[in-house]
């Protein structure tokens, strides 16, 4: 059943990688995937979410760093040195890679559980939950057109990021109502 699984993630990844290419995607993929670009409006929103929000919108970045943070640490530090797959661009020849392959390990995508995590929280406060779910499906899908990740990859770190938005979802809100002063609910 693994070899199965395993043959079947490589030729999605091909597909994804090779026979859905073109000459849009091969400029728009490596854009939507590097998240250097998205550093100045990142800032902007969060400094209108503060000046908008004040108290309710620094609570809410405030869960959304830690979110970010428990995301990440589990994926680069316990996820995947337990289970050290390699990524595509370091295990297979006809890889179309569009960007820096990255570090060896692929398993799952960093991007995609922080991505999907951010989206299930920050689509649980503002209500925007199509768009956000939207932004995270392209980035996912960025990683394997990209080259630097198997779609399996994505899809792990997809449900472990929502899993665990949900889990940050149900602790803002139990703090929120055991104590006030931390709640993120509209007033």
């Amino acid at each position: 059943m693994l070899d199965f699984l395993v043959r079947l993630d490589k030729r999605l990844f091909v597909f994804f990688n090779q026979t859905i290419e073109n000459s849009v995607l091969d400029l728009v993929m490596p854009f939507i995937t590097e998240p250097r670009y998205f550093i100045i409006p990142f800032i902007i929103i969060c400094l209108g979410i503060i000046i908008l929000w004040r108290r309710r919108g620094v609570l809410i970045l405030l869960w959304g760093a830690i979110l970010i943070t428990i995301t990440d640490q589990l994926c680069h530090s316990v996820l995947k040195p337990m289970i050290d797959r390699s990524r595509p661009c370091h295990e297979l020849d006809m890889v179309r890679l569009l960007i820096n392959c990255g570090g060896l390990r692929s398993f799952p995508s960093s991007h995609a559980i922080n991505i999907f995590a951010a989206a299930t929280y920050f689509g649980e406060k503002f209500l925007h939950r199509r768009e956000f779910f939207l932004v995270a499906s392209l980035v996912g899908l960025s990683r394997i057109y990209c080259g630097v990740h198997y779609p399996f990859d994505v899809l792990a770190g997809a449900a472990l990021g929502i899993g665990i938005g949900l889990g940050i979802c149900h602790l803002d809100s139990y703090l929120g109502h055991k104590y006030p002063f931390l709640s993120t609910e509209e007033s």
